[in-house]
């Protein structure tokens, strides 16, 4: 027998029979695979969806809460100290509403045994 041949071997019947049924088992278990993964997609792609709705709508609620001044206060130190408080405040709060939003949409950690 030489090294390096590439001549393919001959096959009986019916090793060709049980290779073709392997290979027609192992594409059924790839399509399954697939159509498993696509599902998934779709469950994850509709939950970002759904989040991101949620972030819109609670950004919505945010930016139209602060009322007008009136003109007299415009420009006066201390409003502008607690505006700037305010908006400090605010963007805290919403860092604390997303991560809220992924917890409340992430699968629950499995619990862990206390001793």
């Amino acid at each position: 027998r030489k090294q390096g041949s590439m001549a393919p071997k001959a096959m009986s019947k019916d090793e060709a029979e049980a290779a073709a049924r392997k290979l027609q088992d192992e594409n059924l278990k790839l399509k399954t695979t697939t159509n498993e993964e696509e599902d998934r997609l779709k469950r994850m792609s509709t939950k970002m969806q759904k989040m991101e709705s949620e972030v819109k709508e609670l950004q919505k609620k945010v930016s139209g809460t602060a009322p007008k001044l009136p003109p007299k206060f415009v420009g006066h130190p201390e409003v502008e100290r607690l505006e700037a408080s305010v908006r400090e405040r605010e963007r805290a709060n919403e860092v604390v509403r997303r991560q809220l939003l992924i917890m409340k949409h992430s699968p629950a950690a499995p619990s862990k045994a206390r001793r």
